[in-house]
């Protein structure tokens, strides 16, 4: 694998693994099958190089390991009724029902709110790099602030973002991608 290719498994993959792994559970007999499943969909992503660009990673390797399962399906002589579960013809995007919606509607209200609580400076470069995806060395050429200053900025804001969600009670599961990614920033 390529460096590159590594760091943005590691940023954009490796923190949902686990409940990726989860969902392909549903589309195959074995842990070993899973395995394959996402080696098989890591070889597609560096083989077409789309990973560079993909805007939602984590549904892009689902999307791509649940094509290899059905083209797998596709080539079997037997296909067990298990395979054809409800949640096997699920969509990729898992399009969310009214009430997750909502909450989620919610969720991202708190989320901009405690953006919005942060420090001026801490504020400014927390929104370059997470929301506008600017890179710590142009965020550096474009504030002129030193990268380590930059790093402790965006390390401060998701601790204090993580805090504030966790202060007022959001739901674990929709404050884990900030902990984890809280997590990745420490290192």
């Amino acid at each position: 694998m390529t460096e590159a290719f590594e760091n943005w498994y590691l940023r954009e993959i490796a923190p949902f693994e686990p409940a990726l792994r989860s969902r392909l559970r549903a589309l195959v007999y074995s842990d070993s099958d899973v395995e394959d499943l996402l080696w098989s969909a890591y070889e597609r992503l560096i083989e077409t190089g789309i990973w560079r660009s993909a805007h939602r990673p984590v549904a892009l390797v689902h999307q791509i390991a649940r094509n290899l399962a059905l083209d797998q399906l596709r080539r079997s002589r037997i296909v067990p009724i298990e395979s054809a579960s409800a949640a096997f013809f699920q969509a990729a995007d898992d399009e969310p029902g009214p009430e997750e919606r909502l909450d989620d509607r919610h969720a991202l209200a708190v989320v901009i709110a405690a953006i919005e609580a942060l420090p001026e400076q801490c504020q400014r470069v927390f929104k370059l790099r997470r929301l506008d995806g600017m890179s710590p060395a142009e965020i550096s050429a474009h504030t002129g602030l030193s990268i380590s200053t930059i790093e402790k900025h965006v390390a401060k804001g998701l601790r204090l973002c993580a805090d504030r969600l966790a202060q007022i009670g959001l739901e674990r599961k929709k404050a884990r991608p900030w902990v984890k990614r809280t997590a990745i920033a420490k290192r």
